[in-house]
């Protein structure tokens, strides 16, 4: 159950095992943001605003999405990517989550299959975006051993936006704005990145990379 002492071993669980930070970061830090984003971003995208059943779908998987890695620890994506069948490791976590934690980490909800799959892609832009805010953190501080991994979360930030806006937009289940949330979502970019373009060595190559329009 979820009270058990073992969801709170993520709060000791490191991310970013293989980088060189200045501050840490732990699973439980990233999956509290996450989910804080997430649901922000189903407002700003309005995204099934009148079911309230997918809202708690959304919160809870948010919660839940890095709770595996309380036995596995936070595998670098580079790796799990390359080494680990993608199919197999969803089952067995899927298999691990369930059983550690009952059906509460996947509520029921209608039409399950769409709703999975919209959801999956608000927690991959609500990760990025999370790891894109913690690395200009890094930046801020000075750490420029970290400064070609934040390049390309950035780009990969507007990938995942164009790419849930085009499957979200066709599915009629979002109402906002394409470009409007964009400019949201750069706003607050621009707020917390505003001095670490002043750090990085290669000033154009990182406002050409902030500056670009995702295209829905």
């Amino acid at each position: 159950m979820a009270l058990e002492r073992e969801l709170r071993d993520l709060a000791h669980v490191p991310r970013w095992s293989i980088a060189r930070l200045i501050n840490n970061q732990s699973v439980a830090e990233h999956s509290f943001y996450v989910t804080v984003y997430a649901r922000e971003l189903a407002l700003l995208l309005g995204w099934r605003q009148d079911d309230a059943a997918a809202q708690e779908y959304l919160v809870t998987r948010a919660l839940y999405h890095d709770a595996e890695e309380s036995g596995s620890g936070d595998i670098p994506g580079p790796f799990k990517r390359a080494a680990v069948d993608g199919d197999r490791y969803e089952k067995v976590r899927q298999y691990y989550l369930t059983s550690r934690y009952g059906d509460r980490t996947y509520p029921r909800v209608n039409d399950l299959y769409t709703i999975e799959k919209e959801v999956t892609l608000i927690l991959k832009l609500a990760d990025t975006l999370e790891e894109v805010l913690f690395l200009a953190g890094e930046v801020q501080m000075g750490n420029q051993a970290i400064v070609h991994i934040f390049k390309a979360s950035h780009k990969s930030l507007a990938s995942n936006y164009a790419l849930l806006w085009h499957v979200l937009g066709d599915s009629g289940s979002i109402t906002g704005d394409p470009l409007k949330v964009w400019d949201q979502i750069k706003t607050a970019l621009v707020r917390e990145e505003s001095q670490c373009s002043k750090l990085i060595t290669d000033v154009s190559e990182y406002s050409a990379t902030l500056s670009r329009e995702p295209r829905p």
